[in-house]
């Protein structure tokens, strides 16, 4: 029970971690709209807690956990390799987002030139 808590808990902090990173982040970038609103962040929370809770309640048992030792009383849901896991992860996948919304942001720049340079164009070339 532990492992799987532990297990959750570092999936779900990965993705809020990045959720809040990419709001963050994309408001100092300059978006008039952040990439996701208060409810985009809350259903991704909750499909995010779903499929969490569904792939650890599915996990098979295995032999080792019966070997193992218990865990001491004080001992903390996060140890420095969830922790760094958790950063490692996040930033994957911030850059990964990030790349993603500057392509987005960079189509809808030239967009908007090409689109502009073509009517600019046309009033010329059909006066």
């Amino acid at each position: 029970m532990y492992d799987n808590i532990r297990k959750f808990l570092q999936f779900q902090l990965t993705v809020n971690v990045v959720a809040l990173s990419l709001v963050f982040i994309g408001v100092l970038m300059g978006f008039e709209d952040p990439p996701l609103n208060a409810v985009q962040m809350l259903w991704v929370n909750l499909i995010m807690d779903t499929m969490g809770a569904l792939a650890l309640g599915t996990e098979q048992p295995t032999d080792t956990l019966l070997e193992r030792p218990p865990y001491r009383r004080n001992a903390f849901l996060l140890n420095a390799p969830m922790i760094r896991s958790i950063l490692v992860q996040s930033a994957y996948q911030l850059v990964v987002l990030l790349v993603i919304l500057t392509m987005v942001l960079l189509t809808s720049i030239f967009i908007y030139y090409y689109v502009t340079f073509y009517v600019a164009w046309y009033f010329i070339m059909h006066r």
